[in-house]
């Protein structure tokens, strides 16, 4: 079990991740292959186009940001098959994913493995959704969110970010950080997300997630404000 790194109050969590918007879909960008830098990726932030990006890599990114946006306006609510089915919908709008936010009905391959995931059903996505919300620490909570997420291949495409936003709407609501995967520890993540998704043991995905992509900070309750136990 996998105890909260930061204390925070949800609105200051909520603070910080708008300050470090940026920065995140600049992260979640390159995750994803879209080689675009930082001044860049503020540059479409800000409504600007970049040369060298396709239209589509310019779209993943303002989807990125307008999911991001739900995310923080929306952190209170239930992380349920509605919550992620809206995420992924978001992520994959305007031609982005085909089919964006419906359940995925076919097989496909997996990058790096010959492991294949199962036909996921709404019923059963839905389900392992209620389990993970009875995990009662939420650093825990969100850690497993996101691997079974990533894991289950619910969606067409898109799953790793929706898999990120449906956590940080986990750890912003209780003041526990922010989770983005540094770029320099991409390699990483995705040996680990192999591993995990070839052994379904996601111990070491989690150690790795926990230690270097949950970042925050610890700070004084503002007042009225008192840290969340959720």
């Amino acid at each position: 079990m996998f105890a909260r790194k930061w204390n925070m109050t949800s609105e200051q969590n909520r603070t910080l991740a708008k300050r470090n918007l940026v920065d995140s879909l600049w992260k979640e960008a390159n995750l994803e292959g879209i080689a675009v830098t930082y001044p860049e990726t503020g540059e479409i932030f800000e409504g600007r186009t970049v040369a060298g990006l396709t239209l589509i890599e310019t779209k993943a990114i303002n989807n990125l940001k307008h999911a991001w946006e739900f995310t923080l306006d929306t952190r209170d609510a239930d992380i349920d098959l509605r919550y992620v089915r809206q995420l992924n919908k978001l992520i994959g709008q305007e031609g982005v994913i085909p089919g964006a936010g419906e359940i995925r009905q076919y097989s496909v391959p997996i990058g790096g493995t010959a492991w294949r995931p199962a036909i996921p059903a709404a019923e059963s996505v839905a389900a392992t959704l209620e389990q993970i919300r009875a995990i009662p620490e939420p650093t825990e909570r969100a850690l497993e969110l996101f691997c079974k997420t990533c894991r289950g291949q619910w969606f067409n495409d898109g799953n790793k970010r929706t898999a990120q936003l449906a956590a940080n709407a986990v750890l912003i609501a209780c003041g526990c950080g922010i989770l983005a995967i540094p770029i320099k520890a991409k390699l990483q993540f995705g040996e680990l997300l192999i591993a995990y998704y070839e052994t379904d043991n996601p111990s070491k995905l989690k150690a790795f997630l926990y230690e270097k992509a949950i970042d925050g900070a610890n700070m004084e309750p503002t007042r009225g404000l008192e840290p969340l136990t959720c």
